[in-house]
């Protein structure tokens, strides 16, 4: 499932880099590892991000990509939401001899989402990149306080003092539709939201209201490295009511493993008939494997709406630092599936 970034030079196909300048340090990174290994893509495509925050990647990643690819024309800077253009490059690949490599270290998961599924949609062999934080935000010392209260609902109250200092980095959101991911919603059936839980709460609370819905399953991540455990109980802390209304319909799942996030989801959406029985909206909010694997989950499944929320104010200063190891994501196991008939590509509504 996951593979040393260097087997990307084992590929057989020509390859198109996708990469972008998000602000973390660690964005850059891929395009870091993969210059120094020697790999040499057909073409790079960076989507640029725009705002002082985004420069100093920018300088990085456009330099790394300029002289990774060689060739002048064959390496292109969009605007990062300008996925008209992207997908126009795109459809010049050829699905038997191309692969897309698409660092998401980097991307919103509304971008991710939209991104994966143009490639899909054009039939391309598609691999990610994903380099770990050496620390996430919110940060084990900024949580320390709360972290040592017995009593989660004392801590939850606490919490309003760490938000106002901007210890949860999001304020207001935009609730985003994939227009890829359209879903089909019957009227006379019940609506239910499969979610996962954020540690910017504001993002699921604007999905919250925006869609009224009858039943809702909240998913909570549970951490895989060592030094993370202690982000499970902080991630309580911070959705303490939602946890106390939902109770009975929470679900744990690991924050690392894209496949079985595909898995829980499919055993959600099977239970009961409730694939059937609702209209399901899907709200993919936790980690960025997590959303590889909502997202591999919902092409299976036409009839699930993706929606995602996106901050409208980041504070720079509030965010993940350093980077750890970085991954190669072969995608491959999609192409078994279409074959099978499992997957068919959706249109945009």
């Amino acid at each position: 499932m996951y593979q040393p970034i260097s087997n990307i030079l084992q590929a057989n196909e020509h390859l198109t880099l996708i990469l972008n300048n998000g602000f973390e340090e660690r964005a850059a990174r891929g395009a870091q590892v993969v210059s120094t290994l020697g790999l040499r893509p057909r073409q790079v495509v960076l989507l640029k991000y725009q705002g002082k925050e985004h420069n100093r990647n920018h300088a990085v990643v456009s330099q790394i990509g300029r002289s990774i690819v060689g060739t002048p024309s064959r390496y292109h800077e969009i605007e990062a939401r300008d996925l008209t253009a992207l997908d126009a490059i795109l459809g010049t690949l050829d699905p038997d001899t191309d692969r897309v490599v698409c660092d998401i270290t980097g991307l919103s998961r509304y971008l991710m989402l939209r991104i994966l599924s143009q490639t899909h949609n054009k039939r391309l062999k598609l691999s990610l990149i994903y380099t770990e934080a050496k620390e996430y935000y919110p940060r084990k010392t900024d949580f320390l306080p709360l972290l040592k209260l017995r009593d989660v609902s004392e801590a939850f109250e606490k919490l309003t003092e760490y938000e106002e200092a901007h210890i949860v980095y999001s304020s207001n959101c935009d609730v985003e539709e994939i227009p890829e991911l359209p879903g089909r919603i019957f009227p006379n059936h019940p609506v239910i939201l499969f979610a996962f839980l954020a540690f910017k709460r504001s993002r699921l609370s604007c999905i919250l209201n925006q869609f009224e819905t009858n039943a809702r399953i909240l998913i909570e991540s549970v951490p895989v490295r060592q030094d993370l455990k202690w982000r499970q109980k902080a991630i309580e802390i911070i959705n303490f009511d939602l946890i106390e209304e939902n109770k009975n319909n929470l679900v744990q799942l690991t924050t690392f493993d894209w496949k079985k996030t595909s898995d829980l989801l499919a055993e959600m959406y099977y239970k009961d008939d409730i694939g059937f029985r609702y209209n399901v909206l899907l709200g993919p909010l936790g980690s960025k494997m997590q959303t590889v694997g909502a997202w591999h989950f919902a092409i299976q499944h036409p009839d699930i709406k993706v929606i995602t929320s996106t901050p409208l104010q980041h504070f720079p200063g509030k965010y993940s630092i350093g980077y750890a190891d970085t991954h190669l994501v072969p995608m491959d196991s999609i192409y078994a599936l279409r074959q099978e008939g499992l997957i068919v590509e959706q249109a945009i509504i």
